[in-house]
């Protein structure tokens, strides 16, 4: 299974919901104990992050994880189906 798509859309999700509530990369990278850099690197899906890591940043965005969780699955849907990739 091709992890990629996932991780991408939910580093997405992450990067507008940082933004919309006013935080900067290295806010969430002090959060989650490593840098600004290494944090980018999530939002664009290169690091993938663990549960405990998701629920620190959940907490600080006030959102629930699982509704993160939930909008990643559904943009990594429509990609699948704009590419025509069959799930």
């Amino acid at each position: 299974m091709n992890d990629e798509p996932f991780a991408k859309a939910l580093g997405a999700v992450l990067r507008h919901e940082r933004q919309r509530a006013g935080h900067e990369q290295a806010d969430f990278g002090k959060v989650l104990g490593i840098t600004a850099s290494g944090y980018s690197r999530v939002e664009t899906g290169v690091t993938k992050i663990t549960v405990v890591q998701l629920r620190k940043l959940s907490r600080v965005l006030k959102i629930e994880a699982w509704k993160m969780v939930e909008e990643a699955e559904r943009l990594t849907a429509l990609g699948a189906k704009s590419s025509g990739a069959k799930r």
